[in-house]
């Protein structure tokens, strides 16, 4: 997944990140992400299935964990790594440092043979499609 300068990894490590770390118990900050919904309901994102993927596991997060600090920490370990995004070891590795239960992750992308990870991120689609 191609990363080029001013993307939204940016603005989360150096603007996101440090105001929920002051902010965060007074914020219902929701990461939203960008696609298309194709013809028969499915995502294309930018960057192709693995971005999607990642998308969903990282939404995944912040469903299973709500408190920003923590899905906000798994997704920056991601972001740090995002060429690899979504090789299991990363997932693993990230999951790990911040205290997310890895089973539970790949559960929740994989919930009804993967049909409610899609719904999240559809919903975060149309949310963002929505702005």
């Amino acid at each position: 997944m191609p990363r080029h300068e001013g993307e939204p990894a940016d603005a989360l490590k150096e603007l996101v990140i440090p105001v929920m770390k002051k902010v965060g118990n007074k914020v219902d900050f929701k990461l939203n992400y960008i696609g298309n919904i194709s013809s028969d309901d499915g995502i294309e994102c930018m960057h192709g299935p693995e971005e999607c993927l990642g998308n969903i596991i990282e939404l995944c997060a912040r469903e299973l964990y709500p408190e920003p600090i923590i899905s906000l920490g798994f997704v920056m370990c991601l972001t740090n790594e995002y060429k690899v995004i979504p090789h299991e070891s990363l997932i693993r590795d990230c999951a790990m440092e911040h205290a997310i239960e890895f089973d539970k992750l790949n559960e929740c992308a994989t919930r009804d043979d993967g049909a409610y990870g899609m719904d999240l991120l559809r919903n975060s689609v149309r949310r963002t499609a929505q702005r």
